[in-house]
């Protein structure tokens, strides 16, 4: 097999891919137990389907709200000012998302309230 045409680079690295076939197809694992051409099958990455990767990497922080749908954020005070529910957001337990310091979305029971079109009410004084 290895004397056959072996004068050019070629020939010599279509040799060498069938020997690594071979030699993937009848050599097991010590810790799997599988053929290297088998570990692979399914593939053990699959892709992240409808995720969006800006709620994962990203801070986190809890904050009540006070009686007029305003919250404090690092010496910042914002209002919410979407009314998609009935209610006051009085004493109402929110996670602030926070990418990057600049955009800050709201969530109330795994629910999105308003992100960063939250009206920023006054700077407190430090």
């Amino acid at each position: 097999m290895i004397h056959q045409n072996t004068s050019t680079i070629p020939a010599l690295s279509k040799i060498y891919l069938k020997l690594i076939g071979f030699w993937m197809s009848i050599q097991y694992h010590s810790i799997t137990g599988l053929r290297a051409s088998d570990r692979h099958h399914p593939p053990p990455f699959k892709p992240l389907s409808k995720v969006n990767l800006d709620d994962v990497f990203c801070f986190k922080d809890i904050r009540i709200v006070k009686k007029d749908n305003t919250f404090s954020y690092q010496g910042r005070t914002y209002q919410i000012t979407n009314q998609i529910y009935p209610f006051s957001w009085n004493k109402a337990k929110i996670i602030l998302y926070i990418l990057h310091e600049k955009r800050i979305r709201a969530f109330h029971q795994e629910k999105f309230i308003q992100g960063s079109r939250m009206k920023l009410i006054k700077r407190a004084l430090c």
